[in-house]
């Protein structure tokens, strides 16, 4: 049998959800681009999902948007393009943890590369165009990216749980089994 076309073939899915959420990131933000850069924005839903242009040279909720164009290349391209390498070594080292575990760094991964790609290609911003909330309550402005890192993010602490809680119970079951044992 040979292992490494297995591990070969089990990253197929993988490398497919890579792409795909790259591709419908680049996709929706250059579609917002043209539809949304000269627009006043569109609200849906008594006002809680609102599309709207906005470019941001900063990172999470503007994070940083006020530094140096230097500090800014360094922590958002260099720090960020060393970041995603170490999250693609953990990736590829960790695809005998399943599926699942890869599935969540799949996720921030393409969602990383994604909005670095962005800061190459447009002088040092992301392109950001969804927001949502009630009333004054709102999130900040984000993109498809942003939400695959959330949802990866999310992913990874779920099974990070689901594995604890696993491990919880098997040790309650051996303890139990040494406590009914008699030896």
């Amino acid at each position: 049998m040979n292992i490494g076309a297995n591990k070969s073939a089990s990253l197929l899915p993988q490398v497919t959800l890579f792409a795909g959420l790259t591709v419908i990131d680049q996709g929706s933000k250059r579609l917002a681009q043209i539809r949304l850069e000269h627009a006043p924005g569109y609200r849906f839903l008594n006002d809680s999902f609102r599309l709207l242009y906005a470019e941001n040279r900063g990172g999470f909720l503007s994070f940083g948007a006020e530094l140096s164009d230097g500090l800014r290349f360094a922590l958002f391209v260099v720090f960020s393009t060393i970041g995603l390498a170490a999250l693609g070594w953990l990736a590829w080292k960790s695809r005998d943890q399943g599926a699942r575990y890869v599935t969540g760094l799949t996720l921030i991964l393409a969602g990383g590369a994604s909005n670095l790609f962005d800061r190459i290609t447009h002088g040092g911003k992301v392109i950001d165009f969804m927001n949502v909330g009630i009333g004054t309550l709102r999130t900040g402005v984000f993109n498809i990216a942003d939400m695959a890192i959330l949802a990866g993010t999310g992913w990874l602490l779920w099974q990070h749980g689901r594995r604890r809680s696993k491990l919880s119970a098997d040790i309650k079951e051996g303890m139990s089994n040494e406590a009914s044992d008699p030896e």
